[in-house]
């Protein structure tokens, strides 16, 4: 047992005398809250506006998904997360998550819940999001949406019109705001399905 006095006698001293190296370690947000269900809201639109799964708040709130909610009924929502460990400045995203990180000066300054790709290929199809390093190369407001001759293929086999772009509007799903990535085709934007949110 003398070792382990030791150790801890060598700790205490590295520690007094500032030999510990900084840590960087990811941290825990969140926990327990309460929601109170507003007009229209489905378990859909909160789950994607919180950021939690559905299933999450059917079970810890003992619900059943096809019953419909009432306005004013409070539901228990479990929201902790284990942040990615922090950049100097930039995004992080997890795609596991579906939630993006923005650092600032070493530290978290904002969370939101995004929609990502697919997982997997569909129908020969892939809809991935890509993993890697990238940058913002430009910001836009109001943008058309060059449609992905991928997206266009689609269209195509479901017999439906093909549209090659679209302009800025409430059928756009870029929405009002963009950010353009070094990441061909790959943007951060908002959405006019809000209930894709935290989804793939």
């Amino acid at each position: 047992m003398w070792f382990v006095a030791l150790f801890v006698a060598l700790l205490v001293a590295f520690l007094l005398a500032g030999f510990c190296p900084p840590v960087h370690a990811s941290s825990v947000i969140g926990g327990e809250t309460v929601y109170t269900v507003e007009k229209d809201d489905t378990l859909e639109r909160i789950a994607a506006k919180l950021g939690v799964p559905v299933k999450r708040i059917v079970d810890t709130n003992g619900l059943d998904p096809k019953k419909r909610l009432s306005r004013g009924q409070v539901l228990k929502v479990y929201d902790r997360k284990i942040t990615p460990d922090p950049i100097d400045e930039g995004i992080v995203i997890n795609i596991p998550e579906r939630r993006l990180y923005y650092f600032k000066d070493k530290r978290l300054a904002e969370t939101f819940p995004v929609a990502l790709g697919l997982s997997r290929k569909t129908n020969g199809f892939d809809w991935r999001t890509p993993t890697g390093k990238f940058v913002i190369t430009a910001k836009q407001k109001d943008p058309t949406w060059n449609v992905p001759p991928s997206i266009q293929r689609e269209m195509e086999l479901k017999g439906e019109e093909v549209i090659v772009s679209m302009p800025p509007g409430p059928d756009n799903p870029l929405g009002k705001h963009a950010l353009i990535t070094s990441i061909p085709g790959i943007m951060i934007h908002e959405t006019n399905k809000p209930a894709s949110i935290s989804r793939y």
